[in-house]
Parts: C-alpha cells; sequence; structure tokens
C-alpha cells in the first residue's frame, strides 16, 4: 500500500480539475484557464492517467501473486 499513495496522489495533482483550480487560485480567468486544461487533458493527462492505471494494476497483480505463494 505504501507504492500506491504516492501514484494516487499524483494522479490526484495532475488531475485536469485540480490543476483548473491552481490556475484560478493563481489570478487567471475561467475561459483561459479552462481552455489550457482541455488541451492539458487531451495531450498529457490521459497518458499519465494511462500510466498511473497501470502502475496500480501492475502493484495489485504482484501482491496477488506474492500473496498466492505464500498461502500454497
Amino acid at each position: 500500500m505504501k507504492m500506491l499513495k504516492p501514484i494516487l496522489g499524483l494522479q490526484h495533482t495532475l488531475n485536469p480539475l485540480h490543476v483548473y483550480c491552481r490556475l484560478l487560485d493563481t489570478g487567471l480567468n475561467r475561459e483561459f484557464s479552462a481552455q489550457i486544461c482541455q488541451y492539458y487533458e487531451i495531450f498529457l493527462f490521459r497518458w499519465i492517467a494511462r500510466f498511473t492505471h497501470r502502475s496500480t494494476s501492475l502493484y495489485f497483480l504482484a501482491r496477488e501473486r506474492i500473496l498466492l505463494r505464500y498461502i500454497t
């Protein structure tokens, strides 16, 4: 579980809605922030989400294999 928390934390921090809110906090207007996040989601976040999804899947698969070896 220690490995999973940083991966999910990274995915949360890089989530387009989270980025949008941080852009608003810096003082950018809503329309410009929404445009930036739309392009960000299309071009970057989908790759990030795939990576984090695969990482978590591999984590659970490895964990399951270890448990199966321990049980049998």
